[in-house]
Order: C-alpha cells, then structure tokens, then sequence
C-alpha cells in the first residue's frame, strides 16, 4: 500500500511512520498544519498546537496509485542438493556366454631325480645252527694243592649228665650266710655279711649318680627338685600344694585358670595386657575400652545447713546436696577443691529453710550463655550443673 509521501509542493506533510513513537522521536514538536501518516494505525495524524502533541484523527490515509513494478532481486544461493535416493533392485543374470577355444597343450619339462630314500632296517638274525660233536677229551691234568670247602657242622651230641648241686650255704669269714631268694640282696654290715629283701627288678643301684627307671619313691622325707624335668602340669594342678606360702622366682606361664572347684570362673589372656573372665573382658584403669550394661552411680553427699562457705569436694562428689540452708551463701569457691579435668561435671541442689536465701559463687564458677543463679527459690530445690572448662566450673544448665 502507497500513502502521501512528503514532498516539495506539500512542506506540511512530514511523510510516513512505522509507529507514533517512531513519528515523535523524528518531529518530538511540530509545527501548526503539519501532519504524518502513521503504519500501526493507517491513519493520518496531525500536530495540535494547544496540546503540543501529536493527535490521532481516525482519518484512514488515501491510497495513491499503484507504483512501477520494481527491478527483479537477484537470484538467491543454490540449495543444498537433496538426499540421494535409493539404488535400485539388482537385474537378472544375463545369459551365459560362449565357451572359449581350447587352448594349446604343452609338455613341460621332466623334473629332477628326488633324493634316495633311508636305508630299510636290518632283518632279524636267523635261527643258530645244530650243535656240532663233542671234541675229544683232553689230558689229565697235574694234581691240585689247593684245599677243598669245609663239610658242613655234624649234629649236637647229646646232654652231659647233671653236675652236683651247689652248697645251701656260703661262708665269709666265720659268718654263714644261708641261700636266699631272688628278693634279697647281700650287703656288709660292719664286718658281718647279711641281706636286705629287695623289690622290683634290675641292677643292684649304689649311692653315687644312680639311674632309676620308673621307681615308685613313695614319700621321701627330704629332696632337692632343682633339675627335675618333664612332670605333667595336669598332675600339679590335679594335686595340692598343701598349706604355706610358695614363692615362684620366674613367671608361671599358663593357658588358662580355673578358680575353685568349678569351671564356671576361667581367668584367661585375651591379649597383651588384656584378661578376661569367662570371655568377658577385666576393665582396666588406663586401657581404651568401651563399657556395655553397665552403670555408674553418681557419688552424693548431703550436707544440712552448710552455712556460709560449704565444703565440696569434686574427686569425691557428683552432686552435692545442700538442704535446709539457713543464712545466705557469701562464696561456694571459699572450700571448693578438687582436681578436675576438662568435661567433669559438677551439680549442686539447693534447698532454703523456707526463706530465700543470696548465693554468691565466687571465682571458681562462671556464667556462659546459661546465668549463673543469685538466689534460692523459697523451698523449692534449686539445680545448678556445671562442666569444667579447664579454669573454671561453667555453668551449663539451671532448673
């Protein structure tokens, strides 16, 4: 579509604007009879004096006659080549073609001689002849000097009669001994020969560095055991040591120990410096370990009345309990002891005698974010807990 367009018969008409904002940027101030055509609205508008702005007369522009075709636009870039399409189905197998001529025969060359082939095995001996006749026998020789083998030993002969029977008796010196059986055993006693019953069986022992084998000692009434070897411990711990003290100069190195007549209470190693009881370990003082089932009993101690500056204790005491409190508490440090270390927690319950009573801690104790109490409550339990924080008790919590 064509509009009015300016031009130099008509200096009114300031031309053609896509928008109102595009036509107030060009002409922000206008001057009486200009006008403008705007595109947004395809109206014409036109500058008014006593608003000094541009004004929207609703009046549709006029068309104006159609213009010349213009130059043709040069031609655009050549697309991009389209996608290749699909080969097409294979054809049929033509026809098989004519067989061709037979070609020359030609007769090569004869080749050269192959190596000789391995020698064949030797065949198997055959079968030895018939013995042939025995030879004539040859001169006697000279006689040997040389001595034939030993006969073999002629049978035992026969028994030789009894010998006579030895004397019942023996005789040393004047003392006349008579035969004993094989349990006696023949000493000198100051001169006289006599004979001692003997039991068990082997050599006479004498005094100096006997060997014994398998004696039964029975209860000798002295001994030294310095050197005794290989006594099996399950017949010590069978027996009993008897009343009295026994000291031992070395470690006694056992598995494990049964203490009194049941096995209901086995002390064992569990590990270098570990010992357990039943499986169970011993807890021990400074040994890491962790404790299951068990409780700890807070310590207490209750003091009525504990007047002015109580005594307290904490590596003796948990909680202290301060009942019936009968004049204010002028320092709690005053008679604090103790040696804490970081952690230790420390509680004090407070209980007047029916009148508020002033507490003043002093300088063993501090505030935190928890304050801390400078009165009791009228007889009502007062709960100050408190943690050690390396310099002071700190209050942690108040009920």
């Amino acid at each position: 579509m064509s509009y009015l367009s300016n031009s130099p018969g008509d200096p009114n008409n300031l031309g053609y604007f896509a928008t109102p904002t595009a036509l107030e940027t060009a002409f922000p101030v206008g001057f009486p009879g200009a006008f403008a055509i705007v595109g947004s609205t395809d109206t014409i508008w036109v500058w008014d004096e006593d608003s000094m702005a541009w004004v929207n007369t609703g009046q549709a522009a006029a068309t104006g006659p159609t213009g010349p075709t213009g130059a043709t636009g040069a031609t655009g870039a050549t697309g991009p080549t389209g996608a290749t399409a699909a080969t097409g189905a294979t054809g049929g197998t033509g026809p098989t073609g004519a067989t061709g001529a037979t070609g020359a025969s030609v007769t090569g060359a004869t080749g050269a001689t192959g190596p000789t082939g391995a020698t064949a095995a030797t065949g198997a001996t055959g079968p030895t002849g018939p013995t042939g006749p025995t030879g004539a026998t040859g001169a006697t020789g000279a006689d040997s000097t040389v001595t034939g083998p030993t006969g073999p030993t002629g049978g035992t002969g026969p028994t030789g009669a009894t010998g006579a029977t030895g004397p019942s008796t023996i005789t040393v010196g004047t003392t006349t001994v008579a035969s004993g059986a094989t349990t006696k055993v023949l000493f000198d006693n100051g001169g006289v020969v006599g004979e001692y019953t003997i039991s068990g069986s082997g050599n006479v022992a004498m005094t100096t560095s006997p060997t014994f084998v398998t004696p039964a000692l029975g209860t000798p009434s002295s001994g030294v055991g310095t050197n005794i070897t290989g006594i099996p411990a399950a017949n010590i711990l069978a027996g009993s040591f008897g009343a009295g003290a026994y000291v031992i100069s070395t470690s006694l190195q056992v598995a494990t120990i049964e203490l009194g007549a049941a096995t209901d209470t086995t002390l064992a190693r569990v590990s270098a410096g570990v010992v357990s009881i039943e499986g169970v370990n011993i807890v021990t003082v400074s040994a890491t370990q962790t404790l299951t089932n068990k409780r700890i009993t807070a310590r207490t101690v209750t003091v009525n009345n504990p007047g002015a500056t109580p005594t307290t204790n904490s590596d003796n005491n948990d909680i202290a309990i301060f009942t019936g409190c009968a004049n204010a508490i002028t320092s709690m440090s005053t008679n604090l002891s103790g040696t804490p270390v970081t952690g230790d927690l420390l509680e004090f319950w407070i209980t007047d005698n029916g009148t508020a009573r002033a507490i003043t801690w002093g300088a063993s104790f501090a505030s935190t974010t928890v304050t801390l109490p400078t009165t009791t409550v009228i007889s009502t339990k007062l709960r100050v807990l408190f943690e050690w924080g390396g310099s002071t008790w700190d209050c942690v919590a108040v009920a």
